[in-house]
């Protein structure tokens, strides 16, 4: 088990290998945020692991809730 924090946030984080990833806060907009971050980087990882360029990850929360997560991405050539 893996526990983590960010104590600038008030966030936490727990995670189990195969498991779920927990975020914890005291805040709507930190773990709003955290949540979407880490979706962002859990797809980024898949597109390169499938031969995309990641030219631009962003997430954004407004109100608590992630309201964007976006990727600008060049398609990999086939030979």
């Amino acid at each position: 088990m893996i526990f983590a924090a960010q104590p600038e946030d008030k966030t936490a984080y727990k995670a189990e290998p195969g498991g779920p990833l927990h975020v914890y806060g005291c805040e709507d907009d930190p773990v709003a945020l955290a949540a979407a971050r880490l979706v962002r980087e859990v797809v980024r990882g898949r597109l390169l692991a499938d031969g995309w360029s990641i030219l631009h990850a962003s997430a954004v929360v407004r109100d608590g809730q992630a309201v964007r997560v976006a990727w600008v991405c060049r398609r990999p050539r086939r030979s």
